[in-house]
């Protein structure tokens, strides 16, 4: 009896679960369809479509956001720069080398502040002006280190995972239809490695002129390893054969390589990009 009634429980949830994601799929189609069909009567870019609201929001964004986000970077760039010299006992001991990388990764992430707005809306008006670009868009995962605990921001399905010596933990959530089936509990996290629609994106810069990107400060210690990478290499490559490579290599950059040949051995056709972040004694290498 125990038996007869374990199949029809089987029986059912596929039978529900097949429902579930026929009636997803053909929703998922007709929303692409009325996006599609809206954009095409929106214009080619953002300036075209409303001239208020694009004049509006870059008047926030140079005005409010802008100068909010670089008061919160001079300070944790100032934090930074009073730990370093502290732990170098007031600079006798400093590293000169130590000193030019907190120059550079400054520059960097001034740059990076100062030209969001140009970077997200190139992408966009490259993507609407060109029609062989259009649909166009990419993905992002970065992230900010320090001694005890780093800051990380994504869109789209690049991943940041997080290496303890043992294991890999995944941080970051993938922004993809498959993954929102996942979350929902309509398939499993194994069906969704291999399910036809895992490349679909629901958020990606470039497809909006204005992108939500997720982000978090996770702490980590000493040893730790942070690996960043593209779907190319995690769609692909077994995740324990990952663990070995990073478990059994110590330097970052023959890891890398051993990293990238595993993904393309196994069949990826996709970008395969992956960057390793190691917590040597507290400071990110």
């Amino acid at each position: 009896m125990d038996l007869i009634w374990e199949k029809f429980t089987e029986w059912l949830k596929e039978l529900l679960v097949g429902g579930i994601m026929d009636n997803l799929t053909g929703l998922f189609d007709n929303v692409n369809a009325k996006v599609a069909e809206a954009a095409g009567h929106i214009g080619s870019t953002p300036q075209a479509w409303n001239a208020n609201i694009y004049s509006m929001i870059r008047s926030l964004s140079d005005n409010l956001i802008l100068p909010i986000a670089g008061v919160i970077l001079a300070f944790v760039m100032t934090l930074e720069l009073i730990q370093l010299i502290a732990d170098r006992n007031n600079l006798h001991d400093i590293d000169t080398w130590v000193f030019f990388k907190w120059v550079f990764k400054t520059a960097a992430a001034v740059l990076i502040v100062s030209n969001t707005w140009n970077i997200v809306m190139g992408v966009f008006d490259a993507a609407q002006q060109d029609e062989s670009c259009a649909g166009m868009g990419t993905t992002v995962v970065m992230a900010y280190v320090r001694p005890q605990r780093f800051t990380f921001a994504n869109v789209g399905d690049s991943r940041l995972y997080l290496f303890n010596g043992e294991s890999l933990k995944l941080i970051t959530r993938d922004h993809s239809f498959v993954e929102e089936l996942v979350r929902s509990g309509v398939i499993t996290r194994e069906q969704a490695e291999t399910h036809p629609q895992r490349n679909i994106l629901m958020r990606a810069v470039g497809t909006s002129p204005f992108i939500k990107a997720d982000t978090g400060i996770v702490e980590w210690k000493d040893g730790d390893i942070i690996m960043l990478c593209s779907d190319g290499l995690h769609g692909s490559m077994n995740i324990r054969l990952a663990e070995e490579i990073l478990s059994s290599e110590s330097n970052l950059l023959t890891a890398c390589d051993r990293l990238t040949d595993a993904a393309l051995a196994a069949g990826s056709s996709d970008n395969v990009t992956v960057v390793l972040v190691k917590n040597a004694g507290g400071i990110g290498a």
